[in-house]
């Protein structure tokens, strides 16, 4: 991972977490993306989607047409997950 964090002056207050789940039609996560958020102006989620679907296409062999999930916060520290595409909620198990 590459990570590079450049601060110049009063850092701005942590106002909280966004995790942007990729997932094909059956369930199968392919790609999860988490943007920490800051005190100011929010990003929109299809800008944070816009940029999980670049960082997700930087891996070869993905399908095309991913679908998405929204989730306020992390992900729960316990896994594997899926996605019940029917009722569009993160779940564990296989």
């Amino acid at each position: 991972m590459n990570l590079h964090v450049e601060t110049r002056g009063r850092f701005p207050g942590f106002s909280g977490v966004r995790s942007i789940v990729l997932h094909d039609r059956g369930g199968r996560i392919h790609h999860v993306h988490q943007a920490l958020l800051f005190e100011g102006p929010t990003p929109s989620l299809a800008a944070l989607e816009a940029i999980a679907r670049r960082a997700a296409g930087r891996r070869v062999g993905l399908p095309p047409d991913l679908l998405v999930l929204h989730l306020e916060g992390p992900l729960p520290a316990a896994g594997p997950y899926r996605v019940d595409v029917a009722r569009g909620v993160l779940v564990t198990g296989p």
